[in-house]
């Protein structure tokens, strides 16, 4: 993760948050009813252009990363100035 800090990885770097937005506000309750209704699993659009698979396990939130990687949402609905921000417990990153 530090190399991504480099000048020359700035365009990495930009991919990598850009993995973590969602172009519109999401709350954790319409996710899971989007979960539920999609038969257990949901795919996000993100503005990087990939999208992340949201499933459940248990009462959690699990997404997984074109990788395969998996991340737990850990906290949710956290109002930002420019929307709403759902904590993981990983990085998902793009290939």
């Amino acid at each position: 993760m530090a190399s991504l800090l480099e000048p020359a990885n700035t365009p990495k770097l930009i991919d990598v948050l850009a993995y973590h937005v969602i172009a519109s506000e999401v709350t954790a309750e319409n996710l899971v009813a989007a979960i539920n209704a999609s038969g257990g699993t949901f795919k996000i659009s993100i503005i990087q252009g990939d999208k992340l698979e949201a499933s459940m396990k248990g009462n959690h939130v699990i997404l997984t990363d074109t990788q395969g990687r998996i991340s737990k949402i850990t906290a949710t609905d956290l109002k930002g100035s420019n929307g709403v921000i759902h904590v993981i417990d990983t990085v998902v990153l793009p290939k």
